[in-house]
């Protein structure tokens, strides 16, 4: 067998520069030997390290991914709707998932504004229908809520 193809058992760490058994770097297909450059340690510590920012950064990318806004077009919308969702108003520190959904229309991609989990859930089973919402208030209307 040629030494070339052979897959070595240890690896030199791009942070820590520490020679390390292969089994704690995690997998990377893109790596050299399909590993990640730093060991699974130093990426650990820089995680704990940055956390808050990366959470940040990990929120603004989606943020822009899902619906082209960043953490700053959030947050106006935020202070816009007083921290409430804009159909219930409940505040967003009350809510279980601690922040609010980005609404939008999925024809257009617009952003509508944020709304609680179960608001913003609601609106998507009745298929974002004025007309299935119109029947479902006449039917609380003739049938009674929980709330009479």
């Amino acid at each position: 067998m040629n030494n070339k193809n052979k897959i070595p058992t240890h690896k030199i760490c791009g942070k820590c520069k520490k020679l390390t058994d292969m089994s704690l770097f995690a997998k990377n297909k893109m790596g050299k030997y399909q590993k990640q450059s730093q060991c699974k340690p130093c990426r650990a510590n820089f995680y704990q390290k940055n956390k808050k920012e990366l959470r940040e950064q990990i929120r603004n990318n989606m943020l822009l991914r899902s619906y082209g806004i960043d953490q700053n077009r959030y947050v106006q919308l935020l202070e816009q709707q007083n921290s409430r969702c804009a159909i219930c108003g409940v505040k967003e520190e009350d809510h279980r998932h601690s922040v609010l959904n980005v609404d939008h229309n999925h024809a257009t991609k617009q952003v509508r504004g944020l709304l609680c989990n179960n608001c913003n859930r609601g609106l998507g089973h009745f298929k974002d229908s004025i007309l299935n919402l119109e029947n479902a208030l006449n039917y609380l209307k003739i049938k009674g809520n929980y709330h009479e």
